[in-house]
């Protein structure tokens, strides 16, 4: 059995239409519907902004010490 996913929206009149499928044209299908939550709108950041909320975050410097005294315990 195959599965189609379609994220349509229910026109005024309550109605969703698909054109891109004729085999299933004719054909009884099995249709669930699931609403959509609304997402509330992010503002968005400029580069500063993201840089400074995320930089050092993963720095090189400790993930190289990390693996290092990681593998010194595995090893002794």
């Amino acid at each position: 059995m195959e599965a189609y996913r379609y994220l349509k929206k229910i026109s005024d009149k309550g109605t969703i239409t698909i054109f891109d499928k004729p085999s299933l044209f004719g054909q009884e299908v099995e249709l669930i519907i699931i609403p959509k939550e609304k997402q509330a709108k992010s503002k968005k950041k400029n580069a500063e902004q993201f840089l400074e909320k995320w930089s050092g975050f993963l720095s090189v410097e400790d993930s190289e010490k990390e693996k290092a005294a990681f593998l010194e315990q595995k090893y002794k």
